[in-house]
């Protein structure tokens, strides 16, 4: 029994534990990558952006040609200003892991390309765990007792009480009692009354 109840707490110690989801790799404009927009698709990266969902853990991986990438904070990301950069990458392949919740702000490193639309807003979620349910356990009855044996008793115990003696000219003392059952049956649902006779000694 306690080997049973030793696996069953691993069971559900391995069940409850939290599933670490795979971080993922984004890659930035899918397969037109990293490059100024069309004039008519400014807002072409943010839209990419809105339809992806980015958790602390994946990254994101930058293709481009002639150009760079600048991760900036909000101010210098909407002034498409690079001049005081958080970080800056020009090797035409760059992986920027997203190693915090909360917002990253791209932009180009040429401002002609990021006034045109080639900048990124990206928002990281707070990982979620995911538990695993427990399999439903059927309950166990509780240990069944047996039956108390019966009562080998003959008939039903009754208490006397509250008798009175009354003395009569005869031979005989009348004596009248209150009894009730100790045991209650089909024969005793209520006080009753007994009246019981019994012979007086004769005087000498």
């Amino acid at each position: 029994m306690a080997t049973l109840l030793s696996v069953l707490y691993v069971v559900l110690a391995v069940m409850n534990s939290p599933v670490k989801i795979a971080a993922r790799e984004f890659r930035v404009g899918g397969d037109l990558g990293w490059h100024e927009p069309a004039p008519n698709d400014t807002a072409f990266y943010n839209q990419w952006a809105s339809i992806n969902r980015f958790q602390v853990g994946d990254s994101l991986v930058f293709e481009y040609q002639n150009d760079s990438v600048v991760i900036v904070e909000r101010w210098e990301y909407f002034h498409c200003d690079s001049t005081s950069p958080i970080n800056m990458f020009d090797d035409g392949n760059s992986t920027v892991i997203l190693d915090s919740p909360g917002m990253f702000y791209f932009i180009s490193g040429t401002e002609d390309r990021c006034q045109k639309g080639e900048k990124l807003i990206v928002e990281v979620m707070s990982p979620h765990p995911i538990t695993k349910s427990p399999p439903s356990i059927a309950s166990i009855p509780p240990q069944a007792f047996p039956p108390s044996p019966p009562s080998h008793s003959h008939g039903s115990r009754v208490s006397v009480h509250n008798c009175d003696v009354l003395n009569s000219q005869d031979d005989y003392h009348h004596v009248t009692c209150s009894i009730k059952p100790s045991i209650v049956s089909d024969f005793f649902e209520e006080d009753t009354r007994l009246s019981h006779i019994r012979k007086g000694v004769e005087d000498e």
